[in-house]
C-alpha cells in the first residue's frame, strides 16, 4: 500500500498514536488468572507489572512525505510523544492541518495558542517571496 495514501486517509496525530498504541502493549496475555466458578474466596488483586504497561513512544525522527489535496508533496517532521505531539515544516515552522486536508502555518494567539494562519505550508524551495516575507513574522 502506498504510503502517500494511508497519510491522505488517517491524520498523522492519528497515525503516531496508532504505533504508540501498538508498541506500547508488549503482552497479549491477561493480567488475572481465571478463577475456578465455586470459589468462595475474594477474588486477589491482579499483578500489574511495569512492562505489562504502555510506555511513553517519541514521534518518528524521519521526515515524512505527505501529500496534499492539490497533489504537492509537502516534507513535514512529527516531535512529541503520546502526549504531546505537533507537525513541523523541515525547516521548523510549526503547522497544522485545516479540514481541506491542507497543512497551514500557525502563529500564536493572544493566550500562546496555535491558530491556523490560513497561509498553506510549502517546502522551503517552493515558497514564493510573499511566503518567505511572511515567514519572518512567525515564532519556530
Amino acid at each position: 500500500m502506498n504510503f502517500s495514501i494511508v497519510l491522505r486517509i488517517f491524520s498523522p496525530a492519528f497515525i503516531i498514536f496508532l504505533v504508540m498504541l501498538f508498541q506500547g502493549c508488549k503482552t497479549a496475555e491477561p493480567l488475572t488468572e481465571k478463577q475456578p466458578e465455586d470459589s468462595s474466596k475474594e477474588t486477589p488483586a491482579p499483578q500489574i507489572f511495569e512492562d505489562d504497561l504502555p510506555s511513553r513512544v517519541p514521534a518518528s525522527p524521519d521526515t515524512i512525505s505527505y501529500e496534499l489535496p492539490d497533489g504537492y508533496i509537502l516534507k513535514i517532521r512529527l516531535i512529541g510523544d503520546e502526549f504531546y505531539h505537533q507537525a513541523l515544516t523541515v525547516d521548523g515552522f510549526p503547522i497544522v492541518l485545516n479540514p481541506e486536508g491542507f497543512y497551514e502555518y500557525t502563529s500564536a494567539d493572544d493566550q500562546g495558542l496555535p491558530q491556523a494562519t490560513g497561509v498553506v505550508a510549502r517546502n522551503p524551495e517552493d515558497r514564493t517571496h510573499e511566503e518567505k516575507q511572511f515567514l519572518k513574522s512567525v515564532r519556530r
